[in-house]
């Protein structure tokens, strides 16, 4: 399953190098405002199979309708999707 994430602004916006980390971040709080206990199972616990640990939930890569590298992280222009 995949849920679509589009991102608007009205000018191009900084996006730190680790926004996969803090999009995965952003939506285990909003997970786990609303159920606590499917956050630790899709956070904390995961899922096992043949010996190794799985999470569900991954940040993608964003796709900007253009970027440039700039300090701390990328210039993105909107729109900006996955």
């Amino acid at each position: 399953m995949w849920l679509r994430v589009e991102f608007t602004a009205p000018t191009a916006v900084v996006v730190a190098w680790n926004y996969p980390d803090q999009l995965y971040g952003m939506l285990m709080e909003a997970i786990l405002q609303v159920r606590s206990s499917l956050s630790e199972l899709l956070h904390g616990e995961g899922f096992s199979y043949k010996g190794h640990q799985y999470r569900l939930l991954t940040a993608s890569w964003l796709f900007p309708k253009r970027s440039q590298p700039v300090v701390g992280g990328s210039l993105f222009e909107p729109p900006i999707r996955r």
